[in-house]
């Protein structure tokens, strides 16, 4: 009886040291989002992985000029939605706090479906502040897009 209870014990001692040991990064079953959006009838758009269950952001803006890559290096977003009730919105900020570009849903045009592991959806939307990109952009000549109507898509799976 005392060595199973040893035993036992040290098998959770063992257990305790192997997740301190290797700690992870992410929960099991987490990930980025996918969004997409274009502006019908012109080159610009946007696409890449945002913030879901796991902090990420990789986005590269492309129009007539060329591309523009946004990453969590320099810029911080947030997400909350809630496609039941048609809500979206995405922002993104400068870690120097220069620039704040938002994407937001028009309620009325989100279609979407969640089977449990995964969640896709399309909806309508605004982009307000969107970057201007210029050919040789630095960052003391942003200029901005004031609001842009965009078709996009969502998609999450674990």
């Amino acid at each position: 009886m005392m060595l199973t209870l040893s035993i036992n014990r040290l098998r959770r001692i063992l257990i305790f040291a192997i997740v301190a040991a290797f700690p992870f990064s992410a929960a099991a079953g987490s990930n980025t989002a996918t969004l997409s959006c274009v502006r019908p009838g012109t080159a610009f758009q946007f696409k890449g992985t945002i913030p879901a269950t796991e902090e990420g952001l990789d986005l590269i803006f492309t129009d007539d000029a060329g591309s523009l890559k946004i990453s969590a290096d320099e810029y911080d977003a947030s997400v909350v939605k809630k496609f039941s009730k048609g809500v979206f919105q995405l922002k993104i900020m400068h870690l120097q706090g220069e620039e704040e570009i938002s994407l937001y849903s028009l309620p009325s045009t989100m279609r979407s479906q969640d089977s449990g592991n995964a969640t896709k959806a399309t909806f309508e939307a605004v982009l307000k502040n969107a970057p201007a990109i210029k050919p040789a952009r630095t960052d003391s000549n942003w200029e901005t897009h004031e609001k842009i109507r965009l078709l996009c898509s969502y998609s999450y799976s674990i």
